[in-house]
């Protein structure tokens, strides 16, 4: 739809411009023919002063039509200039000069201001037609951001669930700022006060509108992004308590001690596992990568006392080939913590919500 609005904002801003011409072209043989009946009459003082006089008086009338339009905005200084003429022309007739020695000038000041108010009507209709089409573009990117606010969780991940994941929040406000970004444009395309130019509402249309419009689809899409990655480390982090309870009898002892750092789903992941036999305690975090399409990052925080490193590693290497048998995940970037991080080691505090592992 975008590529379609630019298209033919080009193809109406060529017909504009050929009009611009034609009518250019067809008021020139105009008053060409004019010109020729008017040689005619210059040795006739009378009939001379009589057309300065009709010249004189349609000048005024085309000033009038020209300074009905945004003259300053779309032709900066030209009536201007013209008035000042006009205002030279008429000091000399009231200076006592013979009309008919003025109608050359009177002449050619109306053929200029003729020229001037057709541009401006052409001019300005183009300008409105621009605004029109960068208004449009706006109003239906606002209506697509409001139409993405949430993700379907049943079409994107096949998981009908209880509240739709928020955009917003998945994207870490990247789509509210991209609202607040089109409103801005909006606003500015609507002020009458600073009107923008009709080269800045052309690149509008054909440059920013779609640029935006990528960047709602990227928006979406590092939402959906985030919401798989988040469900992937709690996923990751239930496969790994099964390979430390199936190899190393570490186990997960009640749902507080899972779940998400402070309970936001954009967090690292956390769960305790407790070797009720040895009391060691093994605590595993799934970061969030920070090209967060990656693999997550993996830190097992080893609590045991003085278990060997020997056992340590075989930790680490059932892990390793438990995950990667299972989901062809290579988690070779595991590493464990030289000196734990005791920070992590009182999970049910950290997450605050236990066991929260589901979609959004």
């Amino acid at each position: 739809m975008r590529a379609e609005n630019a298209t033919a904002l080009r193809a109406q801003r060529e017909v504009f411009e050929r009009a611009l011409a034609d009518e250019r072209t067809e008021r020139q043989a105009q008053f060409a023919a004019i010109d020729t009946k008017v040689a005619d009459l210059q040795s006739d003082s009378v009939r001379a002063a009589e057309l300065t006089a009709t010249y004189l008086a349609d000048a005024q009338i085309l000033r009038a039509q020209a300074a009905g339009y945004p003259h300053e905005r779309l032709c900066p200084g030209r009536l201007a200039g013209l008035d000042a003429e006009r205002a030279d022309l008429i000091g000399t007739l009231n200076g006592g000069v013979a009309a008919g020695f003025l109608l050359g000038p009177a002449r050619a000041l109306t053929r200029q201001l003729s020229e001037l108010r057709s541009e401006l009507a052409i001019l300005d209709a183009q300008w409105r037609a621009c605004r029109l089409a960068a208004e449009s573009g706006l109003v239906q990117l606002r209506e697509l951001i409001c139409g993405n606010v949430t993700i379907d969780s049943a079409a994107t991940f096949g998981v009908d669930t209880t509240k739709a994941p928020d955009v917003d929040h998945w994207s870490n406000g990247m789509l509210s700022q991209l609202d607040t970004e089109v409103a801005q444009l909006l606003t500015k395309v609507r002020d009458d006060a600073e009107p923008m130019s009709t080269e800045a509402l052309e690149a509008l249309v054909e440059n920013v509108i779609p640029a935006l419009d990528r960047r709602l689809d990227d928006t979406v899409e590092a939402a959906v992004v985030a919401v798989r990655a988040s469900q992937l480390r709690a996923n990751l982090a239930e496969l790994i308590a099964e390979a430390l309870d199936d190899e190393h009898q570490y186990q997960v002892l009640g749902a507080e001690d899972t779940g998400y750092v402070e309970a936001d789903q954009r967090r690292a992941f956390l769960a305790r596992t407790v070797n009720q036999v040895t009391g060691g305690e093994v605590i595993i975090e799934i970061i969030p990568n920070v090209d967060i399409a990656r693999a997550p990052l993996v830190e097992i925080h080893s609590f045991d006392g003085e278990a060997a490193d020997e056992e340590r590693q075989a930790r680490i290497t059932s892990i390793h080939d438990s995950v990667h048998d299972r989901t062809g995940i290579d988690l070779r970037s595991t590493t464990v913590a030289a000196v734990p991080d005791r920070t992590r080691r009182d999970v049910a505090t950290l997450v605050k919500t236990p066991g929260t592992k589901s979609l959004g």
